[in-house]
């Protein structure tokens, strides 16, 4: 996911971004086939063959939501970075409801809200949010990047965590710190972002079948 030596945004780059994207959505929509297939042995293993707990039929709902909203999305604009950065931020709840907190994220990680630019001294938490309001004409529609951030996202993704990169990229967000998010519209190309959310989305619930299968298995 890190920045290739060719240009992401020339022909070659975007095919390959796109052949990469559409590889992971076959991944996931097998991956949630996989979860349909579960959610059918549970009930009938409960005796009421067909149906579903709420808490499967939310979970179950809402990676679907998801997965519907990046196919509308990269269809209808594949290069609209602020589409792109917004869905993400709904990967990352879905993949909390998958127990990605407890099972798949780093722990102790910085606090992007205590983060520091070099440069004005100030956290990211006070520069990013948007209640600051700056009438300097030089400085409207400028943003600071926050290098901690993005190396901490390349370290997840070089250890093979991307959801693990997606907690460091949406969990301040929800707090108000849009640090992250800002990051993203600068540092990736859309096609990034959405193959960051496949690929961690594949991951979630992989994880979740695994974890529920040996559960099944030993408990029946």
């Amino acid at each position: 996911m890190n920045r290739a030596p060719f240009d992401l945004q020339s022909e070659e780059g975007f095919r390959i971004l796109h052949d990469s994207v559409y590889e992971f959505a076959e991944r996931f929509s097998s991956t949630n086939q996989a979860l349909a297939n579960l959610h059918s042995k549970q009930s009938l293993i409960c005796g009421h063959p067909g149906l579903a707990d709420s808490i499967t039929a939310l979970a179950s709902t809402m990676a679907n939501q998801v997965f519907g909203e990046f196919q509308h999305y990269y269809q209808t604009n594949p290069k609209s970075e602020f589409d792109a950065v917004c869905w993400l931020q709904k990967v990352f709840v879905m993949c909390r409801m998958f127990g990605s907190e407890s099972w798949i994220e780093g722990k102790n990680s910085r606090q992007v809200s205590k983060m520091t630019d070099p440069k004005s001294g100030l956290t990211f938490g006070e520069l990013t949010n948007i209640d600051k309001i700056d009438l300097d004409p030089e400085e409207f529609g400028k943003v600071t990047v926050n290098s901690e951030l993005h190396e901490l996202v390349s370290q997840a993704l070089i250890e093979g965590n991307p959801t693990q990169a997606v907690r460091l990229l949406c969990d301040s967000v929800k707090h108000g710190v849009l640090s992250p998010a800002i990051n993203l519209t600068v540092l990736k190309t859309p096609q990034q972002i959405y193959l960051l959310g496949l690929m961690a989305m594949v991951q979630c619930v992989d994880h979740f079948i695994e974890r529920t299968n040996g559960y099944i298995n030993e408990h029946s």
